[in-house]
């Protein structure tokens, strides 16, 4: 019976386990909305996106636009540390006002006062609501809309029109929607049947191992009165049988190999002479490695190097990138960004002219860098005076 409570505990674990998932999935989902509708609102316009229908993500963002990028990650960082009860509040209001803990989504919200910010606080609540409606019941929202006109077209303020659920519900205007029964207890009734469902079968499981033991029992109660005792001799009988015959084979096996050494021993054969010498020394030689040729590189043009900024020796304050020609064939080398500190400051003053044309970053554009580390060389084919770039580096600021 304890394994049976064990089961019981499981299953009420997994029920409660399960219900804060979808909570956490429903409270990242608005979150990722809120994201997209604010840093969407930063973005230029050939960056923007239709946040209703598709997911904003870290790539979407300029990796020049340093204070988006710090916007977007205080966003999701909400999903780490936010517990709330009420949704609607937190992110159309609280998230806003908290300079001392969101300072950079109040900054962005307090040079966006007025109507612009109005404007982003009525989509999320939108959004918000239609979230509640869709898991609750049906279209609450909808209905106190289609309410509203019709009362203003009978002469009613316009601006009652456009109070939304929540707000009636504080001014205690309308009453809160009540919630569907089958909506709210659906999971309950099929969990509750499941867990019947378990019981019962635990139950007929029970029972079988149960009569099981008795057979077993039973079975074992036999064999010590003796019942089946017969069997067991005959075994032993013919096992006992085998194992004289085996012995004699090894005796038979000793004695002739005690014979045949008497035997050669008799004869004087001497085996060391007659059998040759084999040299078994096998000489082997290493070819020398080939010298690998190396040069180096200044500015890059688009997705090529001339010929022109070539050097065999490293060139400080000029030299940024260095090549590796392959051995086996000398039209192609592999490259990576080497330079001095002068070289690795202009280069993040301007990774357009410096970078851009032949690297790929891995990370965001840090102009304090001290370092520019090659995660993955590129590659490059020599074609009449240029170095082409076919595969680009990728690079990582350190």
């Amino acid at each position: 019976m304890r394994k049976i409570y064990i089961i019981i505990l499981l299953v009420f674990g997994t029920t409660n386990i399960n219900a804060q998932n979808r909570e956490s999935a429903d409270v990242n989902s608005i979150i990722d909305y809120v994201t997209c509708v604010c840093v969407n609102d930063a973005l230029p316009d050939n960056r923007k996106i239709d946040c209703d229908n598709e997911q904003l993500t870290l790539s979407t963002i300029p990796v020049e636009e340093k204070s988006t990028v710090d916007l977007f990650n205080e966003f999701q960082k909400l999903k780490e540390k936010t517990k709330t009860s009420d949704n609607l509040q937190f992110f159309t209001n609280d998230v806003f006002n908290d300079k001392k803990q969101y300072g950079k989504i109040y900054a962005f919200a307090d040079r966006r006062k007025g109507n612009r910010i109005e404007d982003l606080k009525s989509k999320i609540e939108k959004f918000i609501q239609n979230k509640g409606t869709n898991e609750t019941g049906p279209d609450v929202n909808s209905d106190v809309n289609t309410n509203t006109e019709t009362s203003g077209n009978n002469g009613n303020d316009n601006s009652q029109s456009n109070l939304t659920v929540d707000d009636e519900v504080r001014n205690n205007t309308t009453p809160p929607p009540s919630s569907s029964f089958f909506s709210y207890n659906l999971w309950t009734i099929v969990l509750t049947v499941l867990f019947i469902v378990t019981i019962i079968s635990l139950f007929i499981l029970n029972r079988r191992i149960s009569g099981l033991e008795k057979d077993l029992k039973n079975e074992i109660g036999k064999l010590k009165n003796g019942k089946n005792t017969m069997p067991i001799n005959n075994l032993s009988i013919d096992y006992s049988s085998k194992i004289r015959n085996l012995e004699n084979s090894i005796n038979n096996i000793e004695s002739q190999l005690q014979n045949s050494i008497q035997k050669n021993l008799s004869n004087n054969i001497v085996t060391d002479s007659s059998i040759p010498k084999i040299n078994n020394e096998i000489k082997l030689e290493v070819p020398p490695k080939p010298i690998q040729e190396v040069f180096y590189m200044a500015t890059p043009d688009q997705n090529n190097f001339d010929i022109s900024s070539l050097s065999n020796t490293f060139k400080p304050t000029q030299s940024l990138y260095e090549f590796k020609v392959d051995n086996y064939d000398k039209s192609k080398a592999s490259f990576t960004f080497y330079s001095d500190e002068i070289g690795i400051r202009d280069a993040v003053n301007y990774p357009h002219t410096y970078l851009d044309p032949v690297c790929e970053s891995q990370n965001a554009l840090n102009q304090n860098a001290k370092s520019i580390n090659t995660i993955k060389p590129g590659i490059a084919e020599k074609r009449n005076d240029k170095w082409v770039v076919t595969t680009k580096a990728k690079i990582k600021y350190e």
